[in-house]
């Protein structure tokens, strides 16, 4: 028998489907949880808090896997912005990067 065939006919039909539906949106990651009540549980990995603990406020926000790094799938500016912020070239932003980019950034909007 189906969970939701409730009158054994080997069918589901529309009114046996249950009319309750929740839905959840977060940032962060997907895990599965089990089963509950015969449906699937999904919930959300908490974004992370520990992280990036230097470094300008934009950059800690734009960390969000909190390692210490701002990649450019995190970057929230332009291929080119990131290049220039990126001096050593390995693909990350570290915090010393973000902190002199902001410094040249906060001396430039002064002039």
């Amino acid at each position: 028998m189906l969970p939701y065939d409730l009158d054994g006919d080997g069918l589901i039909a529309k009114t046996e489907l249950p009319r309750q539906v929740q839905l959840q949106f977060s940032q962060g990651e997907v895990y599965f949880t089990g089963r509950f009540n015969g449906a699937n549980r999904f919930g959300m990995v908490p974004p992370v808090t520990v992280g990036a603990k230097g470094g300008p406020n934009w950059f800690r926000k734009m960390d969000r896997n909190g390692d210490g790094d701002v990649s450019f799938k995190e970057f929230l500016g332009s291929l080119e912005d990131f290049k220039r912020i990126d001096k050593d070239g390995d693909g990350l932003i570290d915090a010393k990067e973000a902190e002199e980019a902001d410094a040249w950034f906060r001396k430039e909007v002064k002039k």
